[in-house]
């Protein structure tokens, strides 16, 4: 998946254009980022969420990218058995914390 800011994107109205390339066949989105719930998005929801949140600088500094470690924890926590059909919600919950935990330990 690519992202970019849509054409019709603004300060107060972010809109993440993504493109994607699943069975070989290209489809673009336009995700609104403010009409982007956590609780309840999508894969693709996501990676805009957290590519907006990459360019912003609130997302996690790592080298991949939010996205990227949000898949990471995903793939993690299954293979551990913590979590049976680990969703994105939860990962996201996750991922906050750990966010959060990386800016404390740096002040």
């Amino acid at each position: 998946m690519k992202a970019k800011y849509a054409e019709c994107s603004t300060q107060d109205n972010p809109v993440i254009y993504v493109e994607t390339n699943y069975g070989g066949k290209t489809v673009s989105y336009n995700v609104n980022i403010n009409e982007v719930d956590p609780n309840n998005a999508s894969r693709l929801e996501m990676f805009a969420l957290c590519s907006y949140a990459d360019d912003v600088g609130i997302g996690d500094d790592s080298t991949f990218g939010t996205y990227k470690t949000l898949c990471s924890y995903m793939e993690m926590a299954n293979h551990n058995g913590f979590v049976f059909q680990v969703s994105c919600k939860v990962t996201y919950y996750i991922l906050q914390y750990f966010v959060l935990w990386q800016r404390f330990s740096r002040s």
